[in-house]
């Protein structure tokens, strides 16, 4: 399997985000979508990619600003460790509301655990939890990315 690992900036406070493309079935991720849903979605649609899922490391504000947007345009299926999952729909929860902003989006379609070997748009992802900065914060392993 040939996987390509693309960045961008985004947000209001400079989030790192992440689409990560199958090149051989045209699928992909994006990981912590912060913001600049019309910039991701150019790129998504240029590379003619299906995006399957959209994976949050955790609920804050300034790493959801462009869910909602991707997953009305693409229909992809929001991912997040239910420790986080409050934060998705209430603006204080998630800080976005101090950080001169207010973020609000839908629940999440499934939750990410501990240890879990995720297979979504022909990858396969390990999920770390690593509570801390969040409670339900996480990190995905891919061999070699």
């Amino acid at each position: 399997m040939k996987l390509e690992l693309h960045s961008f900036v985004v947000g209001p406070i400079d989030v790192n985000c992440y689409i990560l493309q199958n090149m051989v079935t045209k699928q992909g991720i994006v990981i912590d979508p912060g913001g600049n849903p019309t910039t991701l979605l150019s790129y998504i649609e240029q590379e003619k990619i299906h995006l399957e899922a959209i994976l949050l490391t955790h609920g804050h504000g300034d790493h959801i600003g462009a869910v909602d947007a991707l997953r009305d345009a693409t229909g992809a299926k929001l991912w997040i460790h239910a420790a986080d999952a409050p934060m998705l729909s209430e603006a204080k929860k998630n800080l976005s509301v101090f950080m001169g902003f207010s973020i609000e989006t839908r629940p999440a379609d499934h939750f990410l655990t501990d240890g879990q070997m995720l297979s979504v748009a022909g990858i396969s992802l390990q999920v770390f939890h690593t509570p801390g900065h969040t409670p339900g914060g996480v990190c995905f392993y891919l061999e070699n990315i």
